[in-house]
């Protein structure tokens, strides 16, 4: 083995590159181009327009939380929503029995638990044996 050339140790001349590293290049980068001003249409601040709904609120003496889209969240936690595209920043401010108050610079947003003879569902109620 000792005199066959394919195990013979390379000869290196420069230390060998950091793969890590970011690769360097030699072209320096074009400008940005400047995108039209395009207007995107506001969302809708309704409930039924940023897509949430209620479904529960817990009111306790030192604590009221909602349940907004299957998360939870304590009064005062903000709220983010992705409506078209378009990053919206709520702040739960108010919670009711029923009811929660969602705002965000001057605008105001009401969630209501919908009323089950309303929204055409079925609830069993009763005692249990």
């Amino acid at each position: 083995m000792d005199s066959d050339p394919r195990t013979l140790a390379a000869n290196l001349v420069a230390p060998r590159p950091n793969p890590f590293a970011p690769l360097k290049t030699d072209t320096p980068k074009p400008a940005p181009v400047p995108e039209p001003e395009t207007t995107k249409p506001a969302v809708a601040m309704t409930a039924q327009g940023l897509g949430l709904m209620l479904s529960s609120t817990i009111i306790g003496p030192s604590r009221r939380v909602a349940r907004i889209n299957g998360k939870t969240f304590e009064q005062g936690q903000t709220i983010e929503v992705l409506k078209d595209g378009q990053q919206i920043s709520l702040t739960l401010s108010e919670v009711h029995a029923r009811r929660v108050v969602l705002t965000k610079e001057s605008s105001q947003v009401e969630l209501t638990i919908p009323d089950p003879i309303q929204s055409k569902k079925i609830e069993l109620t009763g005692k249990s044996n």
